[in-house]
C-alpha cells in the first residue's frame, strides 16, 4: 500500500500520495443503500446500514481538501447506492467543499448520480443551492427502464418489468434542472438493448437533450449476436441524432471528436490516473466502480485493507486516522 504520506496543513495522515495530475476528481459514496434493486448494479450488496457516517464524512472532506489543495480546479461527485437517501450528509459535504473552494480560489464542479425517485422539492432545492449538477440514471423510457429497474423487494430477474419508471420525479427534475441540458445515464445490457433507439426518441420527446450510453455486462455476457443488435440500434440512434442535432449522444460525440482531432486516446479509462473512489468506510480505490464492486461485497471486503494490505484491488489504506470532528445531526 505504500508508506503513509503526511499532508501539509492537515492533522491527518493518509496512506496515499496525491496523484501527479493537475486535474483530479473524487467520487464519494454517501451510502451503499438504495430503494431500487437494479440487478446489474456494481454495488452488489445493498446493505441498508452501510452509510457514510457524519464522523467519516468529516475525514473524507479533510482528505479531499488536503489532496486537492494545489489544484486549480477539481470535480467531486456524490455516488451510491442512492446518494439522496443521505441528504443531510450531502448538504454538509457540499457546504464544506463550496466554502473551501471559494477560500482557495479553486474552480469546483459538484455532481451527483441519482435514480430520480428521491428528487423531492426539498432535495432539488438543496442541490440547486449548492449548484450540484444532476445526472439522472435512467435506462430508457418506461419499457426500456423497467427491464432492470426493480423496486426494493422485487425479484432480481433481468426481464421482469419493475414499474420503477413511474416513480422517477421527472417533473421536479425538469422544473429545477431543465435549463442545464437534461442528461440521463443509460445502462445498456443484453436484456434491454432492443429498447435503446426507441428510448432515446421517447426521452427526447419528454425534454432530455443529452444521453450517456453505458454498455454493461454484469448481468449477461455479450455474444456476437448481441453485439450485432447493439450495432443496429446504435445505427438507429445515429440517424435520429443526425436529424435532431440539438441532442448529444456520448457514443457519437466522442467518436466524432477523435476523428476530427485525429488523435487516439492513450488511456480509455482514468482509473488510478485522475480519479479516486472513496467508500463509506473511507477506503480509497482507483475508481468508483471498484469502490462499489469490491467494498460492498462481503467476500471482497474481507480481502480489503484492514485484512490484507497486499490486496491488488485497493489503492490505499483507510482514512481512519485521528481527527477532530464537527458533528451534525444524523438522519
Amino acid at each position: 500500500m505504500g508508506e503513509i504520506v503526511s499532508c501539509a496543513g492537515s492533522n491527518l495522515q493518509f496512506g496515499v500520495a496525491p496523484l501527479p495530475f493537475t486535474h483530479r476528481g473524487y467520487y464519494i459514496y454517501l451510502t451503499e443503500a438504495c430503494n431500487l434493486r437494479c440487478n446489474y448494479c456494481f454495488v452488489s450488496e445493498k446493505a441498508n446500514d452501510r452509510h457514510l457516517t457524519p464522523e467519516m464524512a468529516v475525514k473524507v472532506a479533510d482528505f479531499v481538501k488536503s489532496d486537492a489543495r494545489g489544484l486549480k480546479e477539481t470535480y467531486i461527485h456524490f455516488f451510491g447506492g442512492e446518494p439522496l437517501i443521505r441528504p443531510t450528509v450531502l448538504d454538509y459535504l457540499a457546504t464544506e467543499f463550496r466554502t473551501w473552494a471559494e477560500e482557495r480560489k479553486i474552480k469546483l464542479k459538484l455532481g451527483i448520480t441519482t435514480n430520480g425517485t428521491p428528487l423531492t422539492k426539498g432535495n432539488c432545492e438543496m442541490l440547486k443551492r449548492h449548484d450540484v449538477g444532476v445526472q439522472l440514471s435512467l435506462d430508457g423510457s418506461r419499457e426500456g427502464n423497467n427491464v432492470h429497474r426493480q423496486l426494493m423487494g422485487g425479484v432480481q430477474c433481468g426481464l421482469r418489468p419493475a414499474g420503477a419508471f413511474d416513480l422517477v420525479r421527472i417533473d421536479n427534475y425538469f422544473s429545477y434542472f431543465g435549463k442545464e441540458r437534461p442528461n440521463c445515464r443509460m445502462t445498456v445490457t443484453i436484456h434491454n438493448v432492443e429498447f435503446l433507439a426507441t428510448s432515446i426518441r421517447e426521452l427526447h420527446a419528454l425534454g432530455f437533450k443529452s444521453f450517456s450510453i453505458i454498455p454493461d455486462s454484469d448481468c449477461g455476457a455479450w455474444t456476437r449476436d448481441h453485439l450485432a443488435r447493439y450495432e443496429a440500434k446504435l445505427s438507429e440512434v445515429f440517424e435520429y441524432w443526425a436529424a435532431n442535432r440539438e441532442i448529444e449522444v456520448n457514443a457519437i460525440e466522442h467518436t466524432i471528436e477523435k476523428l476530427v482531432r485525429k488523435k487516439s486516446q492513450p488511456h480509455l479509462c482514468q482509473a488510478g490516473r485522475s480519479i479516486l473512489g472513496i467508500t463509506v468506510e473511507g477506503d480509497i480505490y482507483p475508481c468508483h466502480d471498484f469502490s462499489g464492486k469490491f467494498s460492498a461485497d462481503p467476500v471482497e471486503r474481507a480481502k480489503g485493507p484492514r485484512n490484507n494490505n497486499t490486496s491488488p484491488v485497493v489503492a490505499t489504506n483507510t482514512l481512519l486516522a485521528a481527527a477532530n470532528f464537527t458533528l451534525f445531526p444524523s438522519q
